[in-house]
């Protein structure tokens, strides 16, 4: 599954009209009718009620016409209240609400010149409200007007529907433009908008479910969107484990991390890397962590990382053997450890993945991380990101998917960027977006956690494109389920340990996703009741 821009929808659209030969009007019904159809299964057959769909004047307001006619003839009763006039809206948005008319379903304009409380008397004891009032053609800051519908809609005790994306919701970065529609459920038309898989807009959309509109498939599929990672799972696989294999055909990661006061940082990575199937692994710790290390986990060699003098020389000598290296948790940022990291960085052969204070120690430098880039994977969260771009924190968040490109682009390396919606970017502009996650993984230790995970699957010969995308996904859907015990408080990163071997077994067991069978779909986990 992927998503696409705006433009790329409206290239897709224009392409079934134009090259195909499918009337719009086919395409508005297909997506008003599955709309519809799954907004009834919503709602189920008892005490059908009345539904409110508002209605902008462009297409998204012809599908909620079609919505309309829909449920009324499956026996609720519908209303349209529109934000324009009737003769603003134009083409099969305009034959649609002709047909409502005909079919008798009342239709209200909402006057910009009287109180919003007036207008919406009596909608707040509607079954549903639906809205259909932008969809994917706003891309500018909404005006006073439209802010307080969207936000007197929101304020109503009734469910709420989004048609193809809530109003409001920026379709390319997922960004609130002055106020959205927070939605229960939204039925999104032919693709899934890149909108809906970031942050706001994807906690916006509540359920999203894909509709199919009778788009060209293989045009869909060769369209260049970002994809992304949700059950079904589809490639990459985890490696092999034939009957007949040991240790070392599973690879022997180094994790070079810890310090002072700092070696649980080390000790996740190293854990996390032997649950997810690395035959060794050598932790080399800084300082006074090595002697407790072992207590804790007897399945860990522990080295000590003496870095005082010629830290180039201690590493080379510690990477003899290995097949993967995992750098930077818990580390520090003193002078040595730079020394350390540009010895890996320029002249170590392993794939390696550099994590927190390996990123730290190149502040404003990123392009320095470029020799040897095609074997690194490194993973920032959005403040070391900034760090490493020189750039704010608010430009990150603003523009997550981006700031990751930007990275990868700039230092050579697969990049992922950590927290809600993490993203994996490659240079060259290949990206992935993980739909799985959740809050309760917002702990110190988590990203450690990661660090091992994706080291292991490095040093067992995955492609860091490969290894971090079945990483994030590992790790994440070990989140998730966990978190249904846990709930959004308990999880501790070291829970997340006893997951990982589950969830990667799960990528490895998981069918193909089957074709589409012309039914909506669910788009990523659903959220935890």
């Amino acid at each position: 599954m992927q998503a696409f821009t705006a433009a790329q929808m409206r290239a897709l659209d224009a392409h079934g009209i134009e090259d195909l030969g499918i009337p719009g009007a086919v395409l508005m019904e297909n997506a008003g009718r599955q709309a519809a159809s799954l907004l009834a299964e919503t709602l189920g057959s008892r005490d059908r009620g009345r539904i409110a769909v508002f209605c902008g004047p462009g297409n998204n307001g012809g599908d909620g016409a079609v919505i309309a006619r829909h449920l009324v003839n499956w026996g609720w009763t519908s209303e349209l209240l529109l934000t324009r006039p009737g003769e603003d809206l134009r083409g099969d948005a305009r034959r649609n609400l002709d047909i409502a008319v005909r079919m008798g379903i009342p239709v209200r304009i909402l006057d910009r010149e009287r109180p919003l409380e007036e207008q919406l008397f009596g909608v707040d004891g509607a079954q549903a409200v639906v809205d259909a009032i932008f969809g994917t053609g706003l891309t500018r800051t909404l005006d006073p007007w439209h802010r307080a519908l969207l936000a007197a809609l929101n304020g109503l005790d009734t469910f709420r529907f989004a048609v193809d994306l809530p109003s409001g919701v920026h379709p390319d970065t997922g960004a609130v433009l002055g106020e959205a529609f927070r939605a229960h459920r939204t039925a999104t038309f032919g693709g899934v908008k890149l909108g809906l898989a970031q942050h706001p807009g994807r906690a916006l959309a509540g359920e999203i479910f894909l509709v199919d509109i009778s788009l060209s498939r293989p045009r869909v599929n060769e369209t260049p969107g970002v994809a992304l990672l949700t059950d079904p799972w589809d490639p990459p696989r985890p490696p092999a484990r034939p009957p007949y294999a040991y240790k070392n055909h599973f690879g022997h990661l180094l994790v070079v991390a810890g310090s002072p006061g700092k070696g649980g940082a080390a000790l996740l990575a190293g854990q996390a890397a032997l649950r997810c199937g690395a035959g060794l692994c050598t932790v080399a710790t800084r300082g006074g962590g090595r002697s407790r290390i072992p207590a804790v986990m007897p399945d860990l060699m522990i080295e000590t990382l003496d870095i005082d003098n010629r830290p180039e020389i201690e590493v080379e000598q510690l990477v003899a053997g290995k097949t993967a290296i995992a750098a930077g948790p818990g580390l520090g940022t003193c002078g040595e450890v730079r020394a350390l990291i540009s010895w890996l960085v320029d002249r170590c052969p392993l794939p390696r993945i550099l994590d927190a204070d390996a990123l730290n120690v190149y502040a404003g430098e990123a392009g320095a991380l470029r020799p040897g880039g095609d074997r690194t994977v490194i993973t920032p969260h959005p403040g070391e990101l900034a760090r490493l771009l020189a750039v704010n924190k608010t430009d990150i968040a603003s523009d997550r998917l981006g700031m990751a490109r930007r990275a990868a682009d700039e230092t050579g390396c697969v990049t992922v960027l950590k927290g809600a919606g993490t993203v994996i970017a490659a240079p060259g502009g290949q990206a992935a977006i993980c739909l799985a996650g959740n809050v309760a993984m917002a702990k110190a230790g988590s990203g450690d956690v990661l660090t091992g995970v994706i080291g292991a699957l490095l040093g067992q010969g995955m492609r860091p494109w490969d290894a971090a995308r079945l990483g994030v996904w590992v790790h994440a859907r070990a989140g998730d389920d966990l978190a249904r015990t846990t709930g959004p408080f308990g999880l501790l990163a070291s829970d997340l340990l006893g997951g990982l071997g589950h969830a990667l077994q799960a990528a490895a067991d998981a069918p193909a996703p089957a074709p589409e069978c012309g039914a909506p779909r669910p788009v990523g986990p659903r959220p935890a009741p």
